[in-house]
């Protein structure tokens, strides 16, 4: 027996539900990894009977926003940038890029507000791509300071692509009763093994090939939450459609 069907049977013994046909991806471009760091660009994908049927994605219009230094604002869009071209990797968001395509900021956060309240008002969970870690502590700090709004999200209501992939490849598998929250935190603490980025895990699936990605269109929200989805429905491939916590039936209840 692989260790991947072992990794899936003990999913599946703790966690014991399929996973889910409705979903909602999102997706952070930011002006940095500080806890602090402000949103540039968020992106998002509606699955529904594991099919997209919407997509999409917004720039903020920082520049114009009087409760941000705009000096601030420049070093650390142009920080990133270098931090970017640095690895080889190109990064296209800019001042100028958010000054002139960018959306009013509160109309951008209002819209995403609205949108994750009515996903989970239908039953659907969350994806993100190592958004438990990242995105989702950042969004929901964006939303309470620039729009006096609270998000977060309950307990096994988000699913993280990037640490569940990180598991499968460790053959990390989950202790008995553990809760979501507190299995990510073990996967996210074993320092060895291989990367997971999402472009690592198009690859370990096999994706760029199968569906032609390009991987320079990386590091874009709206493309990245597209990536996500298909890094999602190979994860399930890979696990024959089974397995999520038990947490997840709870969700609903708060």
């Amino acid at each position: 027996m692989s260790s991947r069907t072992i990794w899936c049977d003990e999913f599946r013994r703790f966690y014991g539900r399929d996973l889910p046909d409705d979903y909602l991806v999102f997706d952070l471009e930011t002006t940095g990894l500080e806890s602090d760091a402000l949103p540039t660009e968020i992106g998002h994908v509606i699955v529904r009977g594991r099919q997209i049927v919407h997509q999409g994605a917004f720039y903020l219009n920082w520049p114009q926003d009087p409760r941000v230094d705009q000096g601030w604002l420049r070093n650390r869009l142009e920080q990133v940038q270098r931090d970017f071209w640095r690895r080889g990797q190109p990064f296209y968001i800019d001042y100028e890029l958010l000054l002139t395509q960018g959306q009013p900021v509160a109309r951008v956060l209002d819209f995403y507000h609205e949108l994750f309240t009515h996903n989970r008002e239908a039953g659907a969970l969350f994806l993100g791509h190592n958004a438990w870690r990242f995105d989702a502590p950042r969004l929901g700090l964006t939303f309470e300071r620039f729009r006096e709004l609270r998000w977060y999200f309950w307990s096994g209501e988000l699913l993280d692509t990037g640490l569940l992939t990180k598991a499968l490849m460790l053959s990390l598998l989950p202790r008995s009763g553990e809760q979501l929250e507190k299995y990510y935190r073990r996967v996210l603490n074993r320092r060895a093994g291989p990367s997971w980025s999402l472009k690592a895990c198009c690859q370990y699936y096999g994706l760029v090939d199968k569906y032609g990605l390009d991987e320079a269109q990386l590091h874009g929200a709206g493309y990245d939450c597209y990536v996500t989805h298909l890094v999602f429905e190979a994860l399930r491939d890979r696990l024959d459609g089974k397995c999520l916590p038990e947490a997840l039936a709870q969700a609903s209840c708060g």
